[in-house]
């Protein structure tokens, strides 16, 4: 699934400078770790919030459903923040997802007694916050890529993206049942430090790379 759009893009053209095969580089990069990172999240909370609901079927609409229209909404807002309020909402990704990993089950366990229509209503409450937060990575690094590359160059990106995220929903189930749920959060949480890490060194390129053509 890689290899061909991969081996087109670095030798599909002959003028393209150093800077420029850096940056691919770091674009692929990151979105092949937000890719993983995202999928493998987003299982291991279908698997918590299957206790708390107490059905998979529900626990997947809650979270895939959630999931879908919270990093739509995500992603429309940051579309109009500045440059720092992204920043800020994607640092606070990794510290998000530790906060859930230490409160959920407390949340769990103050709401347990409640009906399910009630149960359902708290998932969608505490699915949102983190939902939102992970609507910010992809649309705002899809945008900068193509405006430092070109608008085609988001169709290899996404294809990066699809393809780990194909990766890591097989690898999260191996990682939860050899390593245990907690370390399949935590690990997410690190994939979105360096995926942050790579966002803000692409920002970055891309301000100094418009500096010295000025």
């Amino acid at each position: 699934m890689l290899l061909v759009p991969l081996l087109i893009r670095v030798f599909g053209s002959r003028d393209r400078s150093f800077a420029s095969g850096l940056r691919d580089g770091h674009h692929l990069l990151y979105f092949a770790t937000i890719g993983f990172a995202y999928i493998l999240v987003q299982i291991v909370l279908m698997q918590h919030f299957q206790r708390f609901i107490g059905s998979p079927t529900y626990s997947l609409l809650v979270v895939l459903g959630g999931f879908l229209i919270f990093n739509g909404i995500g992603g429309l807002v940051s579309g109009v923040l500045p440059r720092a309020a992204v920043l800020a909402c994607f640092a606070a990704i990794p510290v998000a997802l530790v906060l859930m990993l230490l409160l959920l089950d407390d949340a769990f366990s103050a709401f347990g007694g409640a009906g399910f229509v009630a149960r359902l209503f708290v998932s969608v409450l505490l699915i949102a916050p983190i939902g939102l937060l992970l609507g910010v990575p992809f649309p705002n690094a899809l945008e900068l890529a193509k405006r430092q590359e070109a608008p085609e160059y988001a169709a290899l990106l996404f294809g990066v993206n699809g393809a780990f995220s194909t990766v890591g929903a097989t690898a999260s189930l191996i990682i939860a049942v050899s390593s245990g749920f907690t370390f399949s959060l935590l690990l997410g949480a690190g994939g979105y430090l360096v995926a942050f890490g790579l966002f803000w060194l692409l920002m970055r390129t891309g301000t100094s790379g418009r500096e010295a053509a000025v």
